[in-house]
């Protein structure tokens, strides 16, 4: 169960990943939404997602997303998720690179059944998610660009056990039990960045992005479809 709890959280990471502020150059603020899809071997995933970005600066936004086993439905994972995102290093002639710093709740971020002899109980879970992103913006012409990422987060979940009757699953000293489960996660994606001429004085973008999530449990394929509005100044 260890194990399919953290395959869930490498399908979701991406899909909760998205952070507007990434693509808006500093002074600028954005609205943004995504949606995005993931898979490996053993789970499926879709998420969707939205965000506003303080002059590129800062995000806070809410993501949604809901994955479970490929051959068995009844292991599934809905999760919540409020997000806040701090981009410390932006892109210039002096800085050659971008650095920005997530963090994730994950409410509700796991829900199953287990048994035990002839009982069933309810599994769910919460957790938080810390991540450190480092990415290069490479400008092919004024309608589009790329910008491969890097990226590490840590990752920290606390199941709990109740049965129909809402009582704890005790272990083997009497007390409640709770299983804590925490993961290093390394992710590599590829953004494409198009620019849309929607209206003269809007910036409006929209982005494709495949990645590749790899932890200890298993590797992940993801792809997501994003798009940022923000005002030129």
């Amino acid at each position: 169960m260890k194990k399919t709890a953290h395959v869930v959280i490498v399908i979701l990471l991406p899909i909760l990943g998205f952070s507007q502020g990434e693509f808006l150059p500093k002074g600028q603020s954005g609205l943004g939404v995504s949606v995005g899809y993931a898979l490996n071997r053993e789970t499926t995933g879709i998420g969707l997602g939205a965000g506003f970005s303080i002059n590129g600066i800062f995000d806070i936004g809410l993501d949604y997303a809901k994955a479970s086993a490929r051959q068995d439905d009844a292991h599934s994972v809905s999760t919540y998720s409020p997000f806040i995102a701090f981009h410390w290093l932006k892109q210039n002639e002096n800085i050659k690179i971008n650095l920005s710093l997530t963090a994730n709740l994950l409410l509700n971020s796991y829900t199953d059944r287990y048994r035990v002899d002839y009982n069933s109980y309810d599994v769910s879970g919460n957790g938080l998610l810390f991540g450190v992103e480092t990415f290069y913006k490479i400008q092919s012409d004024e309608k589009f660009s790329i910008m491969p990422l890097l990226g590490i987060s840590y990752s920290s979940l606390t199941l709990s056990y109740k049965d129909q009757n809402g009582m704890p699953l005790l272990g083997d000293d009497g007390l409640e039990r709770r299983d804590d489960l925490s993961r290093l996660n390394f992710s590599i994606a590829l953004p494409l960045i198009f620019k849309l001429d929607m209206a003269k004085e809007n910036n409006t973008l929209l982005i494709i992005t495949p990645a590749v999530v790899v932890n200890k449990d298993a590797n992940s394929f993801n792809i997501s479809l994003s798009m940022i509005g923000s005002k030129l100044e």
